[in-house]
């Protein structure tokens, strides 16, 4: 599963890789609580992408904070 909000206010920086591991976490859980608890964090990363607007790049800052899933042993 994937999330992504490329959406947030002007002028407001992003949250330390500790605070979005926790919004993270959070979405997760709202989106689908069940799924969500058999993740494991895995990492913080940072990452910018770029876009065009008007003939202008425009780069975009952002973490990705990664999951792993936690899966069960088969026996």
């Amino acid at each position: 599963m994937s999330f992504n909000r490329f959406v947030r206010p002007t002028g407001i920086g992003l949250p330390s890789p500790s605070e979005a591991q926790v919004i993270a976490e959070a979405t997760m859980l709202g989106l689908d609580a069940l799924y969500a608890h058999g993740l494991h964090f895995m990492r913080v990363l940072p990452q910018a992408r770029g876009v065009i607007i008007d003939g202008h790049q425009i780069e975009i800052p952002m973490r990705w904070v990664k999951f792993g899933m936690i899966m069960a042993a088969i026996t």
